[in-house]
This record gives structure tokens, C-alpha cells and sequence, in this order.
């Protein structure tokens, strides 16, 4: 298909529940697999790495069940990203990066070897073949 599917997405479990109250045995997050070419470009334009992970997770991320201190689950911005545990952000974006560069890995159709198993060089300098000489 030559567009995204907004729909591929995956549930990482991140473990026993930590909200207050404990109102499920664990929390998780559900992420897209897949990101399109716009979200790629939402990223590219950050700037620096820290923002580019924090736009992933903002773009990427499509439910969760994780709660505030008050016990409300907050919507997924922004704002709710920055407030994760640095842990906790990781481990989700982890996740997410893995998806989404296995779902851009292009399969080799031709049934050909892949230039990363040539044995040819690949050096650009053309090589010289020494024919023996004999004195």
C-alpha cells in the first residue's frame, strides 16, 4: 500500500500499573507502527535529537492508559510528553523507533544479493590488476 495505515499500530506493556489508586493491573501505551512522510517531516524540522524524540512520541503515540497524580489520564500533546518519567519516555520511544525503521526497511524483490553482501569493493577508486612479470 502507498500510504500509511493510520490503523497499524502495536500496545507496549509497560508493566504493573504505577497510577494512583492502581485502577488496572498495568500500563500501557498504543502507538503507530508506521509513520507517514509528513510526521517525518514534523521531525526532521526540530533541530536538535531531545525534540525530535519528543515529536515522534507526540505524533506516534495514538492511546494510553497512564493517569496523573489527580488519577485522570491525560490527553496525548505535548505537554503530557514532557511530563513522563525520562525512563519511561524512553522505553516508549524505544519502542516506537524500532517500528517505525523495520516497517521502512524495503525488502530486496529481485531476489538479487543486497549491496550489503557484495563482495565487489566498495571503493570508488578503480583497482589495478597486476599482471606477474618476469624477469
Amino acid at each position: 500500500m502507498r500510504f500509511v495505515d493510520p490503523s497499524a499500530t502495536a500496545r507496549l506493556d509497560l508493566g504493573a500499573c504505577e497510577c494512583p489508586g492502581k485502577p488496572h493491573e498495568s500500563d500501557w501505551v498504543e502507538y503507530r507502527t508506521r509513520v507517514s512522510y509528513g510526521v517525518l517531516g514534523a521531525i526532521s524540522v526540530t533541530g536538535d535529537l531531545m525534540s525530535a524524540k519528543r515529536k515522534l512520541l507526540e505524533l506516534s503515540i495514538v492511546d494510553w492508559n497512564l493517569c496523573l497524580a489527580d488519577g485522570t489520564v491525560p490527553e496525548i500533546n505535548a505537554a503530557a510528553i514532557d511530563a513522563l518519567d525520562p525512563a519511561t519516555a524512553e522505553r516508549i520511544y524505544d519502542a516506537v523507533y524500532i517500528a517505525v525503521q523495520e516497517s521502512q526497511t524495503l525488502p530486496n524483490t529481485s531476489g538479487a544479493r543486497s549491496a550489503a553482501t557484495s563482495r565487489a569493493s566498495a571503493s570508488r577508486t578503480p583497482s589495478r590488476n597486476r599482471t606477474p612479470t618476469t624477469s
